[in-house]
């Protein structure tokens, strides 16, 4: 324990601003903290962590759509059959965990995702499993058309699924945004509302100022002075 009144390594300085440099190189890192609730007492805002599961950007969303195709060509070169229900399978269930996975407000952006995704990867998968004999392009145009249709309701299943996943998953957070607002217009504060919302605290609440702060009063008011003749 230093001397009452020495400023100690890695305090903070009177007068020093949050997040300002200190003395010895570092920087000071002000602490975030909920106004108080009706007790007066200041609660530490919780840290919080990563990107959480179903809070992704959409971007990564189609990512996952693409890796799911990337992995149904991948198992049906190595089957050595024609792209089909295999690699429709393997991409209804990526489009799925995409869907859950995103953000509610950017969903929108794997719609498209399933059915670009499929056809990519059944033409490269077909080209090394079921090439036709004929190199003609006409023949190639009926294979390619082959392999699509043997997809056609993977990719319509996988659509529809992420259609009604992002449109409940964001209903559902339109209600619970809806329901938190109600309840912090019943109790604001208790639940971290601005001062301006709160309104003014009761006076037990404000801390008494010290003697030497208080400002003087008004001529006659303190206490009488009996050598002053008056």
């Amino acid at each position: 324990m230093g001397v009452p009144g020495e400023v100690q390594p890695g305090m903070a300085q009177p007068g020093m601003a949050p997040g300002a440099a200190r003395p010895d190189g570092a920087r000071a890192r002000p602490e975030r903290l909920v106004p108080p609730g009706p007790h007066g007492a200041a609660k530490r805002e919780p840290r919080r962590s990563g990107r959480r599961w179903g809070s992704l950007q959409g971007g990564l969303g189609v990512v996952i759509v693409i890796g799911s195709a990337a992995v149904g060509a991948g198992a049906t070169i190595a089957t050595g059959k024609a792209p089909g229900a295999l690699l429709g399978l393997v991409l209804v269930v990526g489009t799925v965990v995409a869907a859950l996975a995103v953000r509610p407000p950017a969903g929108w952006m794997i719609w498209p995702a399933p059915v670009l995704c499929y056809l990519l990867a059944a033409l490269a998968a077909g080209m090394v499993t079921a090439r036709p004999a004929d190199s003609s392009r006409t023949a190639r145009l009926i294979a390619a058309a082959q392999w699509t249709a043997n997809g056609f309701f993977a990719m319509v299943a996988a659509t529809a699924l992420a259609i009604v996943l992002v449109a409940f998953r964001w209903l559902l957070q339109r209600r619970s945004a809806d329901r938190r607002a109600a309840h912090r217009a019943q109790r604001p504060g208790e639940l971290g509302y601005g001062w301006a919302d709160r309104g003014p605290l009761p006076p037990a609440q404000y801390p008494a100022p010290p003697r030497s702060a208080r400002p003087p009063g008004p001529p006659g008011a303190g206490p009488y002075n009996f050598s002053s003749g008056a």
